[in-house]
């Protein structure tokens, strides 16, 4: 089973104040690099769509509630692994970025309307979105599940969920597995899992805190990083159902190509390591990045 989205997406940034992960409009947290593009690669610039050549700016939307992958600083910034890595991959294309911090459902509706370039926020690759988008893989990550450390439960896979509260991010591919679990909890005379969406991970997280829920689930890296900085949170089981995520781009563009290749050579020259080591999560390394590269 793939890890979900941002999704996804939090007391993450509480690791960075939770004042700014309750935001959610969708022009909110934008920001844009303010260094020119200097380290490009020969003839990567050559590969970008003429539009957005001219332009000079890859606009890129996230969902900035899922640290460390994407966050918001105290100054209102989106930074995290994938904002780093997206900076990266402009720069390799002769290009600045733009980060525009959306809500995680709302990440590929933005993608084929045009109003993003591209689309990097902890989103797993999946066949069902590359019916609506291409996706270049560049990470790979797990599936975990969080409780309060306080909680005396211990649940391995969705099927402890049944008889439990679980909080979910709206959007992410959390929400299809808890309702594919529900069948097993009845056929096994088990209770139902009672699922409740949030707009984000960030709400998610304040209904575990709260009481409300008992359990959410979040992207492995994700988990552990809030972990390590929240005392109040553990990490239940292990880590299981391993997938890419994907950057998003209308199928359309022109983009997927040049930004396979940017990332094949921020890999080879040693720059995407050094950003993914920076936020302790280079396990999730990969040396070969694909378009549509989906496991399920």
């Amino acid at each position: 089973m793939p890890p979900a989205l941002r999704h996804w997406r939090a007391l993450r940034a509480a690791v960075s104040g939770l004042a700014c992960l309750a935001l959610a409009c969708s022009a909110c947290g934008s920001n844009s690099s303010s260094h020119p593009a200097t380290t490009k690669a020969s003839g990567l610039a050559a590969q970008v769509p003429a539009a957005v050549r001219s332009r000079g700016v890859l606009r890129v939307a996230t969902n900035a509630t899922y640290a460390p992958n994407e966050f918001l600083a105290a100054n209102g910034h989106i930074v995290g692994m994938d904002a780093d890595l997206a900076t990266a991959i402009a720069r390799q294309l002769g290009l600045r970025v733009q980060f525009f911090n959306v809500s995680f459902d709302q990440l590929i509706t933005g993608i084929t309307a045009g109003r993003y370039d591209a689309a990097m926020s902890s989103m797993t690759d999946t066949k069902a979105r590359q019916q609506a988008v291409d996706m270049v893989t560049y990470f790979n990550a797990g599936n975990s599940f969080v409780v309060l450390r306080s909680s005396p439960l211990h649940v391995s896979s969705f099927a402890g969920l049944c008889g439990h509260t679980a909080a979910i991010e709206a959007g992410s591919t959390y929400v299809p597995q808890v309702a594919a679990e529900q069948s097993h909890c009845t056929a096994a005379g088990k209770p139902h899992i009672h699922a409740q969406t949030y707009a984000n991970q960030a709400d998610a997280n304040l209904a575990l805190l709260s009481g409300r829920a008992q359990i959410t689930m979040e992207d492995s890296p994700v988990a552990a990083y809030q972990a390590r900085q929240d005392h109040r949170f553990r990490v239940t089981g292990r880590i299981f159902g391993t997938a890419p995520y994907g950057i998003a781009v209308a199928k359309t563009s022109g983009l997927a190509v040049p930004i396979r290749d940017a990332l094949r050579a921020l890999i080879a020259n040693g720059a995407y390591h050094s950003i993914t080591s920076k936020w302790g999560i280079s396990t999730g390394d990969i040396t070969s990045p694909m378009i549509n590269g989906a496991t399920s």
